[in-house]
């Protein structure tokens, strides 16, 4: 090993263990932000609305990866892996909407209906 930090990398995958080094400390200062953007969160100003919002997401995720095997086994159940997994539910909720969205109006019109697109179409089977 060349370095100390190779060696630690070395020892986190032979552990697996998925959560990056971070010391006690910036977690649990972390942790203490968050309770106090809980509070915020609970405010109707604009700076409430939006810790509200990403609130949403971190208490998600937080639920997920420590319920969900497969989460925890990627991301770690620490809150390290909470935030990577509370990013992809957000992309995830904004990819959703967009397609309702879209799909609405795609199928507001008949003629532009998939579904209906594929019946009138159809090669009957003889």
């Amino acid at each position: 090993m060349d370095n100390y930090s190779d060696l630690k990398n070395l020892e986190r995958h032979i552990a697996n263990d998925v959560t990056p080094s971070r010391s006690t400390t910036d977690i649990l200062a972390n942790l203490k932000l968050l309770n106090d953007t809980t509070t915020l969160a609970g405010q109707n100003t604009p700076l409430g609305l939006i810790a509200a919002e990403e609130i949403k997401y971190l208490t998600a995720a937080m639920k997920a990866v420590t319920t969900n095997k497969v989460l925890r086994d990627r991301f770690g159940s620490g809150l390290q892996g909470a935030m990577d997994v509370s990013s992809l539910l957000k992309d995830r909720f904004n990819t959703k909407v967009f397609e309702a969205i879209i799909d609405q109006n795609l199928t507001a019109d008949n003629r532009l209906d998939p579904e209906a697109y594929a019946v009138k179409n159809a090669t009957p089977i003889i």
